[in-house]
């Protein structure tokens, strides 16, 4: 039979093994590499945006690209998770863009004005308008209505219960100034809407909200703010059954109304 004294020289041993066993796996978790793919993607994107002019380098915007993609760098150096690595370097990158599209914004109101008064009865120069808007502006639906051209924002433009644009928003948002300010002569209805889902005054309230977060950031990009007006209406128009998840989706949205001219926003309430 083992004695008291070899019982604990064994107990020793076995526990001397599992510490270096776990000094070990902490050595390797320590040094566990990162891929760096997605630092240096968001590296080239601030770098172009800074380099080739196409921001000013104190706009909000560039300024946050700037601090996510230090975090970014500072994550990989201390060798953070790699998907909170890769958010802050995707964040980097998307406020980079979100940077040059407001600079394009400003440029194209700039470029308008020598060809404004062409444009306002040129219907060709307007038809163009609409299809390089169309074609440049991401997660936008288009279609014409009776009140004139309905652009439907698609993505995730807020987080759950947030009227806060969401940086992915403001590229979209960025790109339909653009098309507005090329037509001056059009007002614009930004409207707000939900699913059944929840108190109908809440959704109401909340739709109201995210139309005039809309709103302010296209009067941000260069938009006159005389040209638009804020509707939230809840669940009151939807598009779809909130009988199911697919219909409640599409009924929460946003839509941007291009009215047509000689309609103005202040009368163009439903």
């Amino acid at each position: 039979m083992m004695n008291q004294f070899e019982a604990r020289r064994q107990n020793r041993s076995h526990s001397a093994r599992l510490m270096a066993i776990l000094a070990l796996l902490v050595l390797v978790a320590g040094c566990a590499t990162r891929d760096p793919s997605s630092v240096d993607r968001a590296r080239i994107a601030v770098a172009a945006s800074r380099d080739g002019g196409l921001v000013d380098s104190d706009s909000l915007d560039f300024r946050e690209a700037e601090r996510h993609l230090a975090r970014a760098e500072s994550m990989l150096e201390d060798r953070f998770q790699q998907e909170l690595i890769d958010h802050e370097a995707e964040m980097a990158e998307l406020h980079a863009e979100v940077a040059v599209a407001r600079t394009e914004a400003i440029a194209a109101k700039a470029e308008v004005g020598a060809y404004t008064n062409r444009a306002r009865t040129d219907t060709a120069v307007t038809r163009v308008a609409v299809e390089v808007a169309i074609r440049n502006a991401q997660s936008v639906d288009a279609k014409q209505t009776g009140r004139g051209l309905v652009l439907t924002l698609g993505g995730v433009l807020f987080d759950f219960n947030s009227a806060d644009l969401k940086a992915e928003g403001r590229l979209s948002i960025a790109r339909v100034a653009g098309f507005l300010i090329a037509l001056d002569n059009r007002d614009a209805v930004i409207e707000g809407h939900a699913d059944n889902t929840g108190k109908a005054d809440y959704n109401v309230e909340l739709s109201r909200r995210r139309a005039e977060s809309i709103r302010d950031a296209l009067v941000e990009f260069g938009v006159s703010a005389d040209r638009l007006v804020a509707e939230g209406y809840g669940s009151n128009f939807p598009v779809a059954s909130n009988d199911t998840p697919e219909g409640r989706e599409q009924n929460r949205r946003v839509e941007i109304v291009i009215l047509r001219a000689g309609l103005s926003a202040s009368d163009a309430h439903r």
